[in-house]
């Protein structure tokens, strides 16, 4: 992740930072079941559907990564840049034998997901790291979401899959990876829902870019011998960058 998004969410008065620990107090005092606080933690990162309800769009995007991780049992997973933990929490609650790795740049989602999940595998990093600590063939599954784009660049951006593919014994999971294409859309409509003219974006913008990744930016996974699919993400999940899907890589 470029220094610049790590700034901002690793401001202590950032909206998801005191949202996320605002529900994790609630979840204790009205002892929420875990699918509960799982989906109000989702609800902070993801706050629309694709014409549908908040409870099955985050059905269908755990469903999603359950499938094509195709696991009923013991199993490792790393989830890079992890955001609140929805996610990790789900996976370990549905299965408290799952060992959980997390890494993600924003300390304060780092020390919610340590009060959250037992005996959490964790690190914080730093922005613009591109090496992952962990062993070779160390964890059977990585999966990423929502962090290509915040990269500083498609370099780092390679590196990055790169090492996610050393570490795992099973398969890496990416999704949100951008179709370019579609920026100028994306572009408009961010502009439009935040009411901002397009000078106010790009001043707003022009130390966070998104990068956009085309299908064939992965063909380098060919040169190493992987084999990937791309995935077409729910439909219900929203989808608020346009042209979004995911890939799959097998081990």
């Amino acid at each position: 992740m470029s220094k610049s998004w790590s700034k901002i969410y690793n401001n202590k008065s950032f909206f998801r930072n005191i949202d996320s620990f605002k529900t994790l107090k609630t979840s204790k005092i009205k002892n929420w079941s875990y699918y509960k606080l799982s989906f109000e933690l989702f609800k902070i990162m993801n706050p629309i559907a694709n014409k549908v309800s908040l409870k099955k769009s985050f059905s269908d995007y755990i469903n999603f990564i359950l499938k094509n991780i195709n696991e009923n049992f013991f199993f490792s997973i790393l989830d890079y840049g992890s955001g609140n933990g929805s996610t990790l929490l789900y996976l370990h609650k549905k299965n408290l034998k799952n060992k959980i790795y997390s890494k993600d740049v924003n300390q304060h989602f780092i020390d919610l997901q340590k009060q959250m999940i037992k005996n959490l595998n964790y690190e914080v990093l730093k922005p613009e790291k591109n090496h992952i600590n962990e062993k070779t063939n160390s964890i059977d599954w990585v999966t990423s979401n929502a962090v290509l784009h915040c990269l500083p660049n498609k370099k780092n951006a390679k590196s990055l899959i790169l090492e996610m593919v050393r570490i795992a014994k099973k398969g890496v999971l990416i999704s949100d990876i951008f179709n370019d294409k579609y920026k100028d859309k994306f572009i408009k409509e961010q502009m439009k829902r935040q009411k901002l003219s397009k000078k106010e974006y790009i001043l707003k913008y022009k130390k966070t870019p998104h990068l956009y990744f085309k299908k064939e930016f992965f063909s380098f996974l060919k040169k190493k011998k992987l084999k990937y699919r791309f995935l077409k993400m729910p439909k219900s999940f929203y989808d608020s960058q346009f042209g979004r899907f995911a890939i799959l890589i097998r081990i």
